[in-house]
């Protein structure tokens, strides 16, 4: 799986292309999560900015390639060189190569490309070194390392996610490549409890209710079998931008409507 998301060609293009998808889909939801849980009292602009900085091409390409150092959990920096892993065509067709003294066939389609660490016993390139080898150099383009970004998210979503019954746990892995390619103190989850943990409600949330306020939690909940404990949370998601904060200290729906984007997200990846 991983393999198919590093490697650039006709036959793995397709899947590449749909692990991208699914990447990016978890990406905007991670994202978006994390920058609402981390800044309760933001606006949405302040939010679409925050998330904006973390998934945009540059970001995720100056991550893998380097320029921007990853920290690790001991404060060490260290750089990734995602590009080193990326191929841009497949492995040899039917050479021998040697890998600790054994012997083996590799059968692909293309004759152009050969990996590092083995010693090639026939085939095309018989004669090249191994510095020979090292020193190959392929073009690629900035949206296309931020596309192998994507699509290593991906990879790491479907290794894990086993279907069935939602199980928080099994998209442990895929927040941590989250966290390693946003590389942003705004993303500072590693696995995905930390979204709860890191989690405060806004001050307007918890402040006592008007009558008003409660009026309305009571006829939504006669047509929803839903009863919402805070309801100035449920009067913010009625409040249009026009409306006055002074008016009853709450914000507009703007802040929830980016948090229900965020959603409909999580629901596209559980039902891909």
């Amino acid at each position: 799986m991983n393999g198919k998301c590093l490697t650039r060609t006709k036959i793995h293009l397709l899947t590449l292309i749909s692990l991208e998808f699914l990447g990016d889909c978890f990406l905007k939801m991670a994202t978006s999560l994390s920058v609402f849980v981390q800044q309760p009292d933001e606006s949405e602009f302040e939010f679409h900015v925050r998330r904006m900085e973390m998934l945009c091409n540059k970001n995720l390409m100056e991550t893998a390639v380097g320029k921007k150092k990853v920290i690790s959990a001991d404060g060490t920096e260290r750089d990734i060189q995602l590009y080193s892993y990326i191929r841009t065509d497949s492995f040899s067709r039917y050479v021998q190569c040697t890998l600790n003294e054994s012997t083996t066939s590799v059968n692909s389609s293309r004759r152009t490309w050969y990996p590092e660490g083995l010693k090639l016993l026939k085939g095309k390139g018989v004669n090249k070194t191994q510095d020979d080898w090292l020193k190959l150099t392929h073009n690629l383009g900035d949206k296309s390392i931020a596309d192998v970004c994507e699509a290593f998210i991906g990879a790491a979503f479907q290794q894990h996610h086993k279907g069935g019954r939602w199980n928080p746990e099994d998209w442990d892995e895929t927040v941590k490549a989250v966290k390693l390619f946003a590389n942003s103190q705004d993303h500072s989850m590693s696995k995905w409890s930390d979204y709860y943990d890191a989690y405060q409600k806004p001050k307007y949330q918890v402040a006592d209710a008007t009558a008003a306020m409660l009026d309305t939690a009571r006829k939504i909940e006669l047509k929803h079998p839903y009863h919402f404990k805070y309801p100035r949370l449920l009067r913010s998601a009625f409040a249009h931008p026009s409306y006055p904060y002074m008016y009853e200290n709450i914000p507009n729906y703007q802040r929830l409507e980016f948090l229900g984007k965020c959603s409909t997200s999580r629901l596209r990846i559980r039902i891909r």
